[in-house]
């Protein structure tokens, strides 16, 4: 899967030694970006939307629970729909190509990131950014957006 450097130290800290001091957070955010994070990158220096390009933008928030994510063998994928807002008739155009998963939905840590399988335009006449159920995968080896 990939993950940020952060994402990294979290999920290491979890499974091994005896400093299990590690929360798993909830609710997850999901974010939109145009360009992929660097490895020591965390949910402040994403590339995400401006208030110009996608006035109404923030990171969508899940839950992180059975009732929203399903789990089989090693993947996770979400069971309910993640929307963001729709773009304001007055904002600019933003094409997005990955999605991150963070703690925060401002900042944070980055846990997993991915490539969407096609750049999605934000605009006034876009369709709302979402991923249908079922369709915002990450395993353990790779996130995978459908």
């Amino acid at each position: 899967m990939a993950q940020t450097d952060g994402g990294k130290n979290l999920t290491i800290r979890a499974l091994f030694g005896t400093d299990h001091s590690v929360v798993i957070p909830s609710p997850l955010y999901v974010a939109l970006m145009a360009t992929a994070p660097g490895a020591t990158d965390d949910g402040g220096d994403l590339d995400e939307p401006t208030p110009t390009e996608y006035p109404a933008y923030t990171r969508a928030s899940v839950a992180n629970t059975d009732a929203n994510w399903s789990i089989t063998g090693d993947e996770a994928s979400n069971i309910v729909v993640v929307s963001f807002p729709s773009s304001a008739a007055s904002g600019g155009t933003v094409a997005v190509l990955y999605f991150a998963i963070t703690t925060s939905p401002s900042a944070g840590e980055v846990l997993v990131w991915g490539q969407l399988p096609s750049p999605v335009t934000i605009g006034a006449a876009s369709v709302l950014p979402r991923f249908p159920a079922g369709t915002l995968r990450v395993t353990s080896a790779d996130p995978i957006p459908l």
